[in-house]
C-alpha cells in the first residue's frame, strides 16, 4: 500500500509539472519600436483581464524602445535578440505631451513576475533628465528576473530602488551578470538607495 501511495503521488506531481510547464509556453512576438510607446502598448493591449500576458516579447538588436509609460502585468518575458555584431536594444522613457515620463519600467502585479533578458534599460530622458526612479516594481509573492542587462541612470529623486519590492513580502529576486551604471543621485538621500529593496524579500 505505501508502495502505491508513493507511486500515485510521484505520478500526480509530474502531470501537474508537465501541465504547469506546457500551459507557460508562449509563442514568441518581435515587437517594433515605433512609433515611441508601441512596446507598453503591444504589451499592454496584449494582456488578459488578469494581467497575465500572451506571448514572449521579443527586441531587435540596435534599436530604442521609448515606453509611454509603464508596463503593468502579471507575468512580463522581454527578450532582446542580439546580433553577433549587434548592440543590446534599449528601453528608455519617452517625453509625453504633458511633459510627464513613466516611473518604471515594469511592474509586476498579483503573484506575478518579471524576466528581462539581453536588455539595455535606461532611466534618462533624451533632454537629461531623470525621471525613471525604479526599473521594475513588485508587489507580494513575485519574481523579478534580470539576466545579461546594462541597468543605468535610475533614481535621481526620493529614495530610489532600482528592483523596487518596497511595502512588498515574500518577493525573489535573481540577477545574472548585469551592469549597473550610474544610479545614484547629485544630491545623496536617506537612508540612501538600494538596487534592490526594501521589502522583506
Amino acid at each position: 500500500m505505501k508502495l502505491f501511495t508513493k507511486t500515485f503521488l510521484l505520478v500526480a506531481i509530474f502531470l501537474s509539472f508537465t501541465s504547469i510547464q506546457s500551459f507557460a509556453q508562449k509563442d514568441t512576438l518581435v515587437v517594433s519600436a515605433l512609433p515611441p510607446g508601441n512596446l507598453n502598448n503591444v504589451i499592454n493591449a496584449d494582456t488578459t483581464a488578469g494581467g497575465e500576458t500572451q506571448h514572449v516579447y521579443v527586441l531587435t538588436s540596435d534599436t530604442t524602445y521609448f515606453i509611454t509609460e509603464e508596463i503593468r502585468v502579471r507575468n512580463l518575458d522581454l527578450i532582446g535578440k542580439v546580433t553577433s555584431a549587434g548592440y543590446l536594444p534599449v528601453i528608455a522613457p519617452f517625453i509625453n505631451e504633458d511633459g510627464s515620463s513613466p516611473g518604471n519600467i515594469a511592474v509586476a502585479i498579483n503573484n506575478g513576475y518579471v524576466h528581462f533578458e539581453n536588455l539595455y534599460l535606461l532611466g534618462t530622458r533624451t533632454d537629461g533628465s531623470q525621471v525613471t526612479q525604479q526599473c521594475i516594481s513588485t508587489s507580494d509573492s513575485c519574481r523579478l528576473t534580470v539576466e545579461n542587462c546594462v541597468i543605468e541612470n535610475f533614481g535621481s529623486t526620493g529614495t530610489p530602488n532600482i528592483l523596487n519590492t518596497w511595502n512588498a513580502i515574500g518577493t525573489d529576486i535573481f540577477v545574472n551578470n548585469c551592469l549597473f551604471r550610474n544610479n545614484q543621485s547629485d544630491v545623496p538621500q536617506n537612508p540612501g538607495m538600494n538596487w534592490a529593496g526594501p521589502g522583506v524579500n
